[in-house]
């Protein structure tokens, strides 16, 4: 067959667009994220998960405080955010099960052993009384350390003082702390009689210090290793005061661990990005977040006292005091037109957080308004108790002589 010569161009021609195609080809970009989408206040607000925002045709805040896993494509579109984002395709609500599953696949091939503590330990928080976790944990544990590990319903407890859990008598001896933080047992302290109580309102535990008799509800018991104090702190017989108050109590040799599930009580509400970082005037609210163009402050609050405008680094600043309030406004790069408001001191009682608190009130209504957990053991009349969400937002309650004194918000 003779081949004419218009034939070889077209062939040829259809050999270079194989070619080319295959050069200018893309990979596949798709995108995997898993994690908790939160909500971020900064540049007008926006979703985020795993260090991406969400963007595209979905709504997002039905996903809010939820763990997800989001299918999509980086945006490599220009915009005013300073962050990595995702196009988001695909939203899929993950349950326990899926991502029990999901950190144990990941756990494979991983060989650093950092990354496989911390693997681990999120897989323990979701399920705490999976032994065979633990005895894995414990094997990495045990190459670096011979400290005690204690586990409060999944949680590590750490601790920022100088006595750590130890070993008595073949009895785990703890900060008073871990028991205090993870229960809504009620914990007090009588310092002129060396006395601990703690009570969950139908049963009531007497320990005093060096004391092997205990009383529970009135009745003597005699017990191995009595509640000390070490180094002015207080620590008390893990297992026994746990198992008092119905907890079940685990000891891993390998790895040094104390694992403890206490029946779970009251479930305050998770922090809300939208509503729970602000106060109420007047009957008006004022939150992080809020752009001077929809709430305005000086409508609310008045003229301020003093008013001062900065310029740092191309950024303006706005700060409005007045008395028993500081209001502080930030405007984005480049703008200085429109401001939203990234801190609230609050110091008059006149102002009160979102969940009910002001300055006057006492640090037992801080505790009841909030899922609270403090590392260490502390001073509880003079103390800042720090709550965040899951994203940038942080409210604090300075606390004197168990009143509170200050209220500080603000995007972190």
């Amino acid at each position: 067959m003779k081949i004419r010569k218009h034939h070889v161009y077209l062939l040829v021609f259809i050999l270079l667009l194989s070619i080319t195609s295959s050069i200018m080809a893309k990979p596949d970009d798709s995108l995997t994220l898993e994690g908790v989408v939160t909500f971020n206040d900064l540049e007008g607000g926006f979703y985020q998960v795993s260090g991406y925002r969400l963007s595209g045709n979905m709504d997002f805040s039905k996903y809010l405080n939820k763990y997800v896993s989001v299918t999509g494509t980086e945006d490599e579109s220009p915009g005013i955010f300073m962050t990595k984002a995702i196009i988001a395709e695909k939203i899929e609500v993950l349950d326990s099960d899926q991502m029990k599953k999901m950190l144990t696949e990941k756990l494979t091939g991983i060989s650093d052993d950092t990354e496989r503590i911390s693997i681990l330990e999120q897989i323990i928080k979701l399920d705490p009384e999976n032994e065979q976790v633990f005895e894995s944990l414990g094997e990495i544990l045990a190459k670096y350390s011979d400290d005690i590990s204690i586990y409060i319903n999944g949680e590590r407890q750490k601790y920022v003082q100088t006595v750590l859990p130890f070993i008595e008598d073949g009895r785990t001896l703890a900060p008073y702390c871990v028991i205090e933080d993870n229960t809504d047992l009620s914990i007090s302290w009588d310092a002129k009689n060396s006395t601990l109580t703690i009570s969950d309102g139908q049963k009531e535990l007497k320990m005093s210090i060096n004391d092997k008799t205990v009383f529970i509800d009135n009745e003597p018991i005699q017990i191995d290793v009595p509640a000390k104090i070490v180094e002015n702190r207080l620590v008390i017989p893990l297992r026994f005061v746990a198992e008092t108050f119905g907890g079940k109590v685990s000891w891993f040799d390998v790895g040094n661990m104390v694992t403890v599930i206490f029946p779970k009580g009251k479930e305050l509400p998770t922090l809300n990005t939208l509503s729970d970082f602000g106060f109420s005037y007047n009957g008006s609210r004022i939150h992080l977040g809020d752009w001077d163009y929809r709430v305005n402050v000086t409508e609310i609050l008045g003229e301020p006292q003093q008013l001062n405008k900065r310029l740092i680094d191309e950024i303006w600043y706005k700060t409005l005091r007045y008395d028993g309030i500081m209001i502080n406004l930030r405007s984005p790069k480049g703008n200085g037109t429109s401001f939203y408001v990234d801190n609230i001191v609050i110091t008059g009682s006149s102002y009160v957080s979102s969940r009910g608190i002001c300055t006057g009130d006492s640090y037992e209504k801080i505790l009841a308004s909030y899922n609270y957990s403090h590392e260490g053991n502390f001073d509880e009349l003079n103390h800042i108790y720090t709550f965040s969400d899951l994203s940038v937002s942080f409210i604090s309650f300075e606390v004197s002589e168990g009143i509170v004194k200050k209220i500080d918000i603000k995007i972190g």
